[in-house]
């Protein structure tokens, strides 16, 4: 059972591969989408490099039947190309991050922001827009086909979220990839690992995992500028996104706040990263859209209290699973409370239910069973 694995340089695919290769040995390739043989992110997966014009040419392409399946991790537009380029018997495999379908779910680059976070929005990035969408515009006038068409020729499709499929299946009714659960990472290998004894030790907030618009930082600090803090710090990870944005953000919080909002825009050493999340026990995560899941899970697990907007499907996932998550609504109500030990385990045991390495391995060999067997 041969699988070949299209790639881009990202820290998610050595977890792939070791949950591919734990279930499926020796039949894994994974095939790395770069101009040069630089890596900067994937540390422990044997890669074979190829360029983007090698991937397209037709010498490759004729060769995917060769594969029993054919998996694209994250469905960025060089992959997207390969897709349209290829015949329609190739079983091809997408697992989905959430940025490369949620353009599918919302055709409105704003859609996924709320009022205050709009206006920073078109201040900073309207001329932008306009560059993007008139690209864009010349991109489809020149093509045949759309990117809601091409993903048809996909047989199965993993999500983040099974809720995320049904939004899809709600934006295109003609979408017809099949759904399999899979995620990648497990709790005890991944997401918890080193965290397994660690408590909450303060009540200070967590907001938001980066300096990227769909945080909704500025709609979220209108929200919480009432509340009393008494000796809590705002804790805001801000290390990677968009740096015009962190600055806004960090003007922002710290006219609010003075000393007590704390910008974290240097990535940590690891074991000041623990002691920093496990002195926070009130977690707000003010996104729209499924994002930030692994910080949401590793939070969870240690005990704090999360705070996700209704519309979220991450909120709707827990609820349903009845997890002790609350919405944006219930903030001042619940705020300073923490939750209580028969909450934390419930919520443990939720994430076991999903996330565990014995899960994780089930599901893997499940998508290939079902890929392989039709």
């Amino acid at each position: 059972m041969k699988t070949l694995h299209i790639i881009h340089d990202e820290k998610f695919i050595d977890t792939a591969y070791r949950i591919f290769e734990a279930v499926s040995p020796g039949n894994n390739l994974f095939l790395l989408v770069s101009e040069n043989s630089t890596i900067t992110y994937i540390k422990e997966t044997p890669v074979n490099f190829i360029n983007k014009n090698e991937l397209l040419a037709a010498s490759f392409i004729s060769k995917l039947n060769q594969y029993d399946m054919v998996v694209l991790h994250y469905l960025d537009d060089i992959k997207l190309q390969l897709l349209a380029c290829a015949p329609g018997n190739i079983k091809f495999v997408w697992l989905g991050w959430g940025a490369d379908y949620y353009d599918l779910i919302i055709n409105n680059p704003c859609g996924l922001l709320k009022p205050l976070t709009q206006q920073i929005y078109y201040k900073h990035r309207k001329p932008l827009l306009i560059r993007a969408i008139t690209k864009i515009t010349r991109q489809l006038l020149s093509s045949k086909i759309t990117k809601s068409e091409i993903v048809n020729k996909v047989s199965y499709f993993a999500p983040v979220l099974l809720e995320d499929y049904k939004l899809i299946k709600d934006a295109l009714p003609n979408f017809k990839p099949q759904f399999l659960s899979w995620n990648y990472g497990t709790l005890e290998d991944d997401m918890i690992k080193g965290l397994e004894e660690v408590s909450l030790s303060g009540d200070n907030i967590l907001l938001g995992n980066s300096a990227t618009y769909p945080n909704n930082h500025f709609d979220t600090l209108e929200l919480i500028k009432n509340i009393s803090l008494s000796d809590r710090k705002i804790y805001c990870p801000l290390s990677y996104g968009d740096p015009i944005l962190k600055d806004e953000i960090i003007i922002k919080g710290t006219s609010l706040y003075g000393i007590d909002f704390i910008p974290i825009t240097d990535f940590m050493p690891i074991e000041q990263y623990v002691q920093l999340i496990s002195s926070c026990s009130i977690v707000i995560m003010n996104h729209l859209r499924q994002q930030a899941l692994g910080n949401i899970v590793i939070m969870i697990y240690l005990g704090a209290k999360v705070f996700i907007d209704k519309q979220n499907p991450i909120y709707s996932f827990f609820k349903k699973e009845g997890a002790f998550v609350y919405s944006l609504d219930e903030f001042i109500s619940e705020y300073p409370q923490r939750l209580d030990m028969v909450s934390v385990e419930q919520n443990r045991h939720i994430l076991q239910r999903h996330w565990s390495r014995k899960v994780i391995l089930e599901k893997t060999k499940l998508l290939i069973e079902t890929v392989t067997s039709h």
